[in-house]
């Protein structure tokens, strides 16, 4: 957090959505594409208000990443706007997960990661159901508040500082689901399991 010239003193939020087969390239949201800058700009408020860090890290296919307006507004209340495109582009998202007590997400896989740590997760509900066809998890393994307007999501920021651990014991069954078979050999398995694959290609041929 020093490093990022974040107080380590204060909560850390973050914002790391995916980019939505679509939706979160041409947007910042998932919903509220009409007034995303002014949602934006009254998040970026309340979070620097509420005496947290707010760390906002964009997927690398959003065409968001380099919008000035948006960085205007950032770096105005202090945000640290993280892309691929800033000169401040770190590209392991686990540093940023490892100091981050509250993440602000959609459907992006970068929930998976951040589960092992149970810590609160806030889902901001996509108005384009098509999106759950292709994403990482089912709608029924989001494990903590999920919010479709502005107002409920700072409910959320507020309930999540206060109540860390109200999702802890869903959060903990869906990394047991998701991590079920920490053997310390993934890197074998998957590498087989690509070889099978081949295999079994190359004889259907």
């Amino acid at each position: 957090l020093k490093k990022l010239n974040l107080d380590p003193q204060k909560k850390t939020v973050m914002y790391a959505p995916t980019w939505g087969w679509g939706e979160g390239n041409n947007y910042l949201f998932c919903r509220w594409f009409d007034k995303e800058t002014e949602i934006f700009e009254k998040l970026c408020k309340f979070v620097t208000e509420a005496n947290l860090n707010f760390i906002v890290r964009l997927h690398s296919l959003s065409f968001k990443t380099n919008s000035k307006k948006l960085i205007e507004i950032a770096e105005r209340y202090g945000v640290y706007w993280q892309t691929k495109e800033t000169s401040n582009f770190q590209d392991d998202p686990n540093e940023f997960l490892y100091v981050t007590d509250i993440l602000i997400s959609d459907v992006s896989g970068i929930i998976t990661e951040f589960l092992v740590l149970d810590r609160p997760i806030i889902y901001i509900d996509p108005e384009n159901t098509k999106i759950w066809l292709d994403s990482d998890m089912p709608k029924n393994f989001r494990a903590g508040q999920i919010i479709t307007n502005f107002e409920e999501l700072l409910e959320a920021i507020k309930n999540s500082v206060k109540n860390p651990k109200e999702f802890s014991k869903m959060r903990l069954q869906i990394s047991k689901i998701i991590y079920s078979n920490l053997n310390g050999k993934a890197s074998i398995e998957a590498s087989q399991e690509v070889v099978n694959f081949i295999e079994k290609k190359i004889i259907k041929k």
